[in-house]
């Protein structure tokens, strides 16, 4: 699972790309 921590406007969100 190699997941993308992307910066949201709601703390953080983890996106499998």
């Amino acid at each position: 699972m190699g997941g993308k921590l992307s910066k949201k406007k709601k703390g953080y969100n983890v996106n499998d790309e």
